[in-house]
């Protein structure tokens, strides 16, 4: 029997469905719901009967923002896995936004995506078109039926996805038909401000200064022209993450929710935190927008009460990155002595998986939770976690530092610092390096080259190690060059592979203890 033939009664549930809370018996026949009853039904022949005595049946949840990285990083996950363990959680429906490798930014590749899907997804499917600087017409032959909308990065944006060309945005919003869902932060500002902070403090910028630099101008600068735009040519548009209580000008709540052509959303953290908190959590509560002022914070929470907020986003976190690196957390705690060895992780979004192995398992779901387990490693939170961090490129200078310490006490162990290829980038990491060539003390640098950050990575140095990989040589590298020796490249998710390699590099001393 079919799928579309089979019938199901489901009894006794505990339904959640239109603001009521009710026992009732459920049929389902082939993919549709047939009957719902307070007073019970009787099965029919050949139905199969369900008993959900205790259980809550709700609806299916919708994830509106997914990075399930199909195509181009089918190594670290595809839509079939990423979306089975949507299903598992209850999610029915997701939609993946376009920042993927490489970008969604053509209809062949949008189209791909939807053939991908349709052989491969387990849950309802819709995806976000990709807008840049330069494929306006290529979005504009999107068929408004097919998609979620258009993703739209006003500012704050890396790889070929920031749109601040006034000609494109005046055109895609005249001319789309779909909802465009945008991040706003005016980058010709936040650069600005960035400069005067340079000036003022050197590269040392205290993280207080965070919401000075992206401030309430670069948002509103931003916001208020997506509005205007979207007023202008009455296009629907969703501003997510808003952080100002300026911007809160922009929005209303004269109209019911199902009227809005321009709706807001807020954030729980924007919701919670102020700039005075940075002093007690420094970069564990760094986003993009920033969190800012009292003032902002308390607007934002008038503006939920009120509706003029119209969405939450509940809960953040890093998943997919900690997801990617399982197997390699894994053998790390298994080759080194954790937490003698010392791990340190570049940026931190790796880190899930590290705090559940260690300890933390049973007080994961506090996860970036008021008084719960930080988003980041803590010092604070587990002995296992050596370093602070919370922003990128810092884990190979802050590890040659304890290795060092270490050194001059004759203390011989380890120190492991793991950096993805868009963190080794930058500049404090190469600093890092140029010293790590001529050092002897005991530092293992791990790269985790998953070809992906926040956004495709760019420059010379992600060409650089793609034909290295491809070489699938350890000889006349950039690291052999620095005097630094090289093993590689392991495959992330062999953990047999991973964990032989550390061991022999676990078993090199002093200087040969670099990969």
């Amino acid at each position: 029997m079919s799928m579309s033939d089979s019938t199901y009664l489901i009894k006794n549930a505990t339904l959640v469905n239109e603001n009521k809370v009710f026992e009732a018996d459920v049929r389902i026949e082939g993919e549709r719901i047939a009957e719902i009853s307070t007073t019970g039904l009787t099965a029919k022949e050949n139905e199969e009967i369900i008993d959900a005595k205790g259980l809550h049946l709700i609806p299916g949840m919708i994830d509106d923002q997914v990075h399930f990285r199909e195509p181009g990083l089918t190594h670290k996950a595809e839509i079939y896995t990423e979306a089975k363990a949507a299903v598992a959680g209850g999610i029915t429906s997701f939609m993946e936004m376009p920042n993927t490798v490489p970008n969604t930014l053509t209809q062949d590749l949008l189209e791909d995506k939807y053939q991908i899907a349709a052989k491969k997804a387990l849950a309802n499917y819709s995806f976000f078109m990709g807008a840049s600087n330069d494929n306006l017409d290529e979005v504009l032959k999107t068929n408004a039926n097919d998609v979620c909308g258009v993703k739209v990065f006003m500012g704050s944006s890396t790889g070929n996805m920031l749109v601040d060309s006034e000609a494109v945005l005046d055109n895609l919003f005249r001319n789309c038909s779909m909802l465009i869902a945008t991040h706003c932060e005016d980058e010709a500002t936040v650069r600005a401000n960035m400069a005067k902070a340079v000036k003022q403090y050197g590269e040392d910028i205290p993280i207080a200064q965070h919401p000075i630099i992206r401030d309430e101008l670069a948002c509103y600068r931003s916001s208020s022209k997506a509005v205007e735009l979207a007023k202008k040519y009455n296009t629907r548009l969703h501003v997510l993450h808003i952080s100002t209580a300026k911007e809160l000008e922009l929005f209303s709540n004269k109209l019911d929710i199902e009227e809005k052509r321009i709706t807001a959303e807020a954030c729980i953290h924007h919701l919670w935190f102020t700039d005075a908190d940075y002093e007690k959590f420094g970069t564990r509560i760094k986003w993009n927008p920033a969190v800012k002022f009292k003032s902002d914070r308390d607007a934002i929470r008038k503006a939920v009460s009120d509706n003029i907020i119209d969405v939450i986003a509940t809960k953040e976190g890093h998943l997919g990155a900690s997801l990617g690196v399982v197997e390699l957390t894994v053998a790390l705690h298994y080759v080194f002595n954790t937490p003698v060895d010392q791990l340190i992780w570049d940026v931190g979004h790796q880190a899930y998986g590290h705090k559940i192995l260690t300890g933390r398992r049973k007080q994961f779901a506090t996860n970036r939770q008021w008084k719960g387990l930080s988003g980041f490693p803590s010092r604070a939170e587990s002995i296992y976690d050596t370093f602070g961090t919370g922003h990128a490129s810092t884990s190979i200078s802050a590890a040659l530092g304890m290795a060092l310490a270490h050194q001059q006490k004759k203390d011989s162990r380890a120190h492991i610092a793991v950096i993805g290829d868009a963190s080794i980038a930058g500049g404090m990491a190469l600093e890092a390096l140029n010293h790590a060539g001529v050092s002897t003390a005991n530092l293992i640098i791990v790269l985790n080259d998953n070809a992906i950050g926040i956004d495709p990575s760019v420059g010379a140095l992600k060409h650089y190690f793609e034909k290295v990989k491809q070489q699938n040589t350890s000889s006349e590298n950039i690291f052999q060059a620095l005097n630094i020796p090289y093993t590689g490249p392991v495959d992330g998710h062999d953990l047999e592979g991973l964990i032989v390699a550390f061991q022999k590099i676990q078993s090199k001393k002093a200087r040969d203890s670099f990969t």
